[in-house]
């Protein structure tokens, strides 16, 4: 019997694969259960410096799903405002999916999607990963791309889409705002975890033997923390100023990730070999184990997916306070820091170590709903609307 077909369409950003983004996992768990999946995305991926570069090929197959990339007819690469696709249309006729899954609203291909649903029979899905953090950082990007064009798009394919997701509270928010798009159409689908990885990861014996590769005793408190330690997320070195101002004998740091040049001297000066430990950048896989081997992850800065990942794995977790990014709080597993500066960061943990049943109840909470809110194999039957089938 003929699989139903579900084809992602992610031409808004550099794709990559094999990595633990949504439109990797979504697409590898409508696999899993039992969709035939395509993913077409441009030619445009990042290198390892995080350059944007070409990557020639047409097509091929990954392990759980195949992958087709197209070229610009209009625009420098993927990341040009203004773009258009070569082929879409033709590509869609051909595959001619069940289901669509539209990963964001702004590139103008959004059109030529609108004229093959008007024109074919298809459940069409459509999320948003912008928000007022992330976005609308000047005044043409608020008032002409997102306020008019982005705006304009969405109209046009507004009627043919059966719901639109916001990946946050705050991107939600943004569709309503900003879009304008009904709030009966609009709901929130958050990112997570890789069911597969967060089961790998919470071996004890692979915790144990990470924590004995830093000589973390099991009487020390290790907090852990990563990603792009950049301007934009200045706040890690508060962290460590943290960390290294604590008085508490026992208190250990990891830190992972890659550091922007221009704060490079500055992070390197707070690496302290026996408190601070700096491992650089990982795979995912590794960040999965690093955060699951933690008494407690903290993110003082911008919002990023491993927030999410971090919850899933069941670990109590410190969060810097923004509005509409609130999601991760399950009922006391997290704190949100109002006060990121070093002494903010400094006083919060030290009342968390020194107040015992607090930690307890987090843990708690963490262990007990982390992974049902926050795994990708429950999130991908929640996006078709499969969750109580």
């Amino acid at each position: 019997m003929k699989k139903n077909r579900i084809v992602h369409i992610a031409l808004s950003w550099p794709m990559m694969d094999e990595l633990n983004y949504q439109d990797n996992l979504l697409p590898k768990y409508h696999a899993r259960l039992g969709y035939d999946v395509t993913v077409i995305s441009s030619k445009w991926v990042f290198d390892e410096n995080g350059d944007v570069i070409y990557d020639s090929r047409d097509s091929y197959s990954l392990r759980d799903y195949d992958v087709i990339r197209l070229d610009l007819k209009l625009g420098k690469n993927v990341n040009s405002k203004i773009k258009i696709y070569d082929g879409l249309l033709e590509t869609l006729c051909k595959l001619n999916p069940d289901i669509l899954f539209v990963h964001e609203i702004n590139f103008l291909d959004i059109l030529k999607i609108k004229e093959y649903c008007k024109n074919h029979k298809v459940i069409l899905y459509v999320d948003n990963h912008c928000d007022l953090k992330n976005s609308c950082k000047n005044f043409v990007s608020r008032y002409f791309l997102h306020g008019i064009l982005w705006r304009y798009c969405a109209k046009e394919i507004s009627p043919y889409v059966r719901k639109f997701y916001g990946v946050l509270p705050a991107r939600v928010s943004f569709l309503t705002d900003i879009y304008h798009i009904e709030k009966s159409k609009c709901e929130l689908l958050v990112m997570g975890a890789d069911d597969d990885y967060v089961s790998r990861v919470k071996d004890q014996k692979k915790i144990d033997e990470l924590r004995r590769l830093h000589k973390i005793e099991s009487n020390d408190f290790l907090i852990v923390t990563g990603g792009k330690i950049n301007s934009n997320r200045p706040e890690t070195l508060n962290l460590m100023k943290a960390v290294k101002d604590s008085k508490l004998n026992n208190l250990k740091l990891i830190v992972f990730g890659t550091v922007a040049r221009e704060l490079e001297k500055e992070f390197f000066d707070l690496i302290e070999r026996e408190k601070i430990i700096f491992v650089g950048w990982q795979d995912s896989l590794n960040t999965y184990q690093y955060m699951a081997s933690a008494n407690l992850v903290i993110f003082p800065g911008l919002h990023s997916v491993m927030w999410e990942q971090a919850v899933a794995l069941g670990v109590p977790t410190m969060f810097r306070d923004i509005e509409g990014f609130h999601h991760v709080d399950l009922g006391g597993n997290c704190i949100f820091l109002k006060d990121v500066s070093v002494d903010g960061i400094k006083n919060e943990i030290e009342n968390l170590i020194n107040n015992p049943r607090k930690y307890h109840m987090m843990e708690l909470a963490a262990k007990e709903k982390g992974m049902d809110a926050f795994s990708y194999k429950n999130i991908a039957k929640k996006s078709i609307n499969l969750e109580d089938k």
